[in-house]
C-alpha cells in the first residue's frame, strides 16, 4: 500500500516561512510558500542571528556561508555616555554555544534562504494575500488569497499543522495549487518556482541564472 503524499502549504515568505520549507522537504514532506509582497532583493537593515538561529543555519547548509557574509559578534560591550566601557557580557559564544552570533544585513539573510529554498525543491509563490482561512469541521483547512485563488489540503492527506512562528502563521497541507509554475535549472540544483512573478535567484550564489 503506497503512503499518502503529504504536502504543507506555508503562509509567509520572509525568514522563518522559507526555512519551514526546507527543514519539511528534509522530513519528506513537500511545501509550498505564500507570499503576500513581490519578490524583491536588497530590502532591511541590519540583524544579529543569534546562536541558536545560527544551528538552525547550519542545520539547512547556511551557517558558513552566514558567517563569511557577516562578521561575528564577539561580545557585546556596554559604554557610558563619556565613553567609558561598564562592561561586557556574551562573550566566548561559539565555545560556549557551539555557534557564533553573527551580524549582517538582513537582505543577504533573506535572499540565501530564498535560494536554498528553491535548490531544495520548495515552491514558492509571490503577490499571494492571505485574506482568509477556511476553518471546516474534520476537514483541513483552505487558505483563500486575494487574486481568488486558493490552496487546500489533498483528499489523500489527513495531517494538518500549525507552526506559532514569527511571520508563519499558518501552516497546513494543501492539493494542487492553481498558480502558474516555472522551472529552471541552477547549477548543482534544480529549481521549482511557483510564482505570479519570478525572481532571478541562482541556486549557485556566484552565478546569476536568469528565470525563463
Amino acid at each position: 500500500m503506497t503512503k499518502p503524499s503529504r504536502k504543507a502549504i506555508i503562509i509567509g515568505a520572509g525568514i522563518a516561512g522559507p526555512v519551514t520549507g526546507i527543514l519539511l522537504k528534509k522530513a519528506g514532506i513537500d511545501a509550498q510558500v505564500f507570499e503576500a509582497w513581490p519578490y524583491s532583493a536588497g530590502i532591511g537593515g541590519g540583524l544579529q542571528i543569534a546562536p541558536n538561529g545560527m544551528h538552525v543555519l547550519a542545520e539547512i547548509g547556511l551557517a558558513e556561508d552566514m558567517i563569511r557574509s557577516g562578521s561575528i559578534a564577539e561580545s557585546f560591550d556596554f559604554h557610558s555616555q563619556s565613553g567609558a566601557r561598564i562592561g561586557s557580557i556574551n562573550r566566548n559564544m561559539k565555545a560556549r554555544f557551539g555557534q557564533p552570533a553573527v551580524n549582517m544585513r538582513r537582505a543577504t539573510l533573506n535572499e540565501a534562504i530564498i535560494n536554498k529554498a528553491w535548490c531544495e525543491n520548495v515552491e514558492l509563490a509571490f503577490e499571494k494575500r492571505l485574506v482568509r482561512i477556511e476553518d471546516r469541521a474534520d476537514q483541513p483547512v483552505i487558505a483563500h488569497f486575494a487574486d481568488g485563488t486558493s490552496a487546500e489540503p489533498a483528499a489523500e492527506a489527513t495531517a494538518m499543522l500549525a507552526l506559532p512562528m514569527l511571520a508563519l502563521p499558518v501552516l497546513a497541507v494543501p492539493k494542487n495549487s492553481a498558480v502558474t509554475q516555472a522551472t529552471a535549472a541552477g547549477r548543482g540544483c534544480s529549481r521549482k518556482v511557483t510564482s505570479v512573478i519570478s525572481p532571478s535567484v541562482p541556486c549557485d550564489p556566484q552565478k546569476s541564472l536568469p528565470m525563463s
